[in-house]
Parts: structure tokens; sequence; C-alpha cells
């Protein structure tokens, strides 16, 4: 009767050493001493009081697991955009990256999947954002059979909308225009090496009493 199976487990299919040995009732072994990406080589011996028998066919199986997350998480924010980047995964899981996906959400318990990008991308332009408004993104790599946790996640807030110029009641913004416009005439007129003493003349309003019209 078989007294015992022997497990033999190599890194190349010629030199493989007895990795464990098993009781004759088992007829499957889980190897969990392995390392992503690596292919294994496998051979099965039966064993009884007389020796031990020839090697069984060799197999061959490569682990693969999820990638870690994309690491470096940055966003540069403006009123109607949000510019993430990031860095890839220390480890791909052992096998290639296919994508990125990039999560965002108003809060740390919703986010939305936004974008899947191809393995090259490390950066996205989020435009589908509102003015002064507070956003949280993660990002995931994917390789062939699984997607990574969750990269740390980056609260960035959009921009508020710049003031307007020309609000200010009374005709006064387009003063103020009239007197940028003079002093750039005035820049322009010095980088240009004109005599650098100038008269500025802001266009007084009809309505004001007494005012000259220049």
């Amino acid at each position: 009767p078989i007294k015992e199976y022997r497990i033999y487990r190599g890194v190349n299919s010629v030199i493989l050493s007895l990795l464990t040995t098993l009781p004759p009732d088992t007829n499957s072994f889980n190897d969990t001493e392995v390392e992503n990406g690596i292919t294994y080589y496998y051979y099965v011996t039966a064993s009884n009081l007389r020796g031990e028998s020839t090697p069984s066919k060799t197999v061959s199986a490569r682990p693969v697991g999820p990638p870690s997350p994309p690491q470096n998480i940055s966003a540069v924010a403006g009123t109607s955009f949000v510019l993430l980047s990031w860095s890839p995964p220390a480890s791909n899981g052992g096998e290639e990256i296919i994508s990125y996906r990039i999560y965002r959400g108003e809060d740390e318990n919703n986010f939305t999947l936004i974008a899947e990008l191809l393995p090259t991308k490390l950066s996205y332009n989020d435009t589908g954002v509102k003015k002064d408004t507070t956003y949280l993104y993660y990002v995931t790599a994917v390789n062939l059979h699984y997607e990574s946790e969750p990269s740390e996640i980056f609260t960035v807030r959009t921009l508020p909308p710049s003031p307007q110029s020309g609000e200010k009641s009374g005709g006064e913004g387009e003063g103020m225009r009239d007197s940028l416009t003079s002093l750039l005439y005035v820049a322009a007129a010095v980088s240009a090496g004109a005599v650098a003493t100038y008269l500025l003349l802001r266009k007084r309003s009809r309505e004001d009493p007494g005012g000259e019209e220049r």
C-alpha cells in the first residue's frame, strides 16, 4: 500500500526539491508559501515500503494577487477643475497593470467611479466639478484579475468664483479700468525706453459738474 505522497517544487522545470510529504488518503495540496508573479513547477511521487515511484507529469502555476494601491496622490484645484496625479503602485500583484480607476465623492461614505485610464496615464483632469466645493478622491490600480485597495484619500476644495471688475456702483469700476489702461500704457512706454515722466489723465463723466473732458 501507499505510505505517503511527496510534493516537489522548483522555480524551473529542471531542478525541483522536496517540499512536503502527505498522508496516503490525501489527494490535494495548497501551497501558500509562494510569491505572486513567480512561476512554480511541481511534480508528485508516491512511496511505499519498497521505494518511491517515478515523478508524475510536471505542472506549473503562477500565483497572482491584487496590486498595491497607487502612491503619492496629489491634486491642484481651480474654479472648475481638479487635476489629480499619482505614482504607480509598489507591486503589480504579479501581473501587469492594465488600468487606473478614479473615484470621487463629497464625503467619505459615497464614492463614484468617474474615470478609468490606460496604465500609461498618471494624471487626470476632472472638469465635472462645481465652484467652491470640497471633493474627496482616491485611485486604484487594476491588473488582469484584481483591483487594488484604495489609495489614500485626497481632499481638495475648488476655488470660489473670481470677483468681477466693474461691479461697484456709480461707475467706479469703469474708472478703475481707465486707470489700469493708463498705467499699462506707462509701463509699456518705460519698457520701450521712453522718458518715464507722464501725466495720467482720466476721462471724467459728462455728468460730473465742472468736469473737463480731455
